[in-house]
């Protein structure tokens, strides 16, 4: 049984405002001293991204870099007006539209990257105000994600900084596939990148695609949730299988974390110390086992929690707000 805070539900925007977990900023006020709102985006475009930049800077706002967000986290001064954004993925545009729109406005950001993901191509490619910049729908291309060349060039150039979203940011099975049910091809293509199905090829991961039509559709969920995986029986008939143990489940979660950990420490050269979890489902296991990595922080969702960065939260369980929110700040 998938636990309600891990689901989609319609509920949830008002018990989050009877739980006082929005910002006073949503009412006009400003925000408080300590306080430091923190947004996400995905995929980016400089004309979908743009206006949001400019929100800022025009009502004074500063964005917090990454080692200023550690500082704060570890009981240093909030500078007034402080906020943090964040871009989910490490898509193609984290290096080709993001970097370059806040270099000229002079902000930063964090962008949380999935090694198995990563694109295994070499070079960094044109980006916005580059000639050969081609910028039609990079992130939806054959070439969603940054390559490892860009995401080095973003740590050099100290714009945007690439922390962890974990290794394979995978949907796991959680229970039998039902008799008669498989994937079509239309199905897992109608399905986000990455919410398909995860095909392991050797060192490789891919999405489900059209090769996977007719495999059992098992119900999926994160691999971090607290609820254990389902595992098919090894002839795939449907409802045969079963649960992983409570120690396979700990195995799988920090095996992940800690791959994570090693490719952004070997590829980056230097000690990731944030981590993003998928969809933001974070199981008592799962957030031991970030704490046990190193990390220094996570970002996740529970409830009742605050959608902002306070003094008083907790680390590993940081919440974030939608960017649709930035218009709403206050002028400083």
């Amino acid at each position: 049984m998938i636990p309600w805070t891990e689901r989609p539900s319609r509920w949830r925007g008002p018990l989050d405002l009877l739980a006082g977990a929005y910002p006073s900023f949503l009412l006009g006020r400003r925000p408080p001293r300590g306080v430091v709102p923190v947004f996400h985006f995905h995929e980016a475009t400089p004309e979908g991204l743009a206006p949001y930049l400019d929100a800022l800077v025009a009502k004074g706002y500063h964005t917090l870099g990454r080692s200023e967000f550690l500082a704060v986290l570890e009981g240093g001064e909030t500078p007034e007006g402080a906020v943090l954004l964040t871009f989910d993925d490490a898509y193609t545009s984290a290096w080709t539209v993001v970097a370059p729109l806040l270099a000229e406005r002079g902000l930063r950001a964090i962008t949380f990257a999935i090694p198995g993901r990563v694109s295994r191509e070499g070079g960094c490619r044109p980006r916005w105000g580059d000639a050969g910049w081609e910028g039609r729908g990079e992130d939806r291309g054959e070439e969603p994600f940054a390559r490892w060349d860009e995401l080095r060039a973003l740590e050099a150039e100290g714009v945007v900084a690439v922390e962890s979203h974990s290794y394979a940011h995978a949907r796991v099975p959680v229970g039998p596939a039902v008799e008669g049910e498989s994937w079509t091809a239309a199905e897992l293509e109608a399905l986000p990148l990455l919410s398909r199905p995860v095909v392991r090829e050797e060192d490789r991961l891919r999405p489900g695609d059209a090769r996977e039509e007719g495999r059992p559709r098992h119900p999926l969920h994160s691999r971090f949730s607290r609820v254990p995986a389902w595992i098919p029986a090894p002839d795939g008939s449907a409802g045969a299988g079963r649960r992983e143990t409570a120690e396979e489940q700990r195995a799988a979660i920090a095996g992940d974390i800690r791959a994570c950990r090693d490719s952004l420490r070997r590829e980056l050269g230097r000690e990731p110390a944030l981590f993003c979890f998928p969809w933001t489902v974070a199981g008592p296991v799962a957030v031991e086992e970030v704490r046990a990595a190193g990390y220094r922080a996570a970002f996740a969702d529970f409830f009742p929690g605050r959608r902002y960065y306070h003094p008083r939260a907790d680390r590993y369980r940081l919440m974030r707000l939608k960017h649709e929110w930035i218009p709403r700040l206050p002028a400083l």
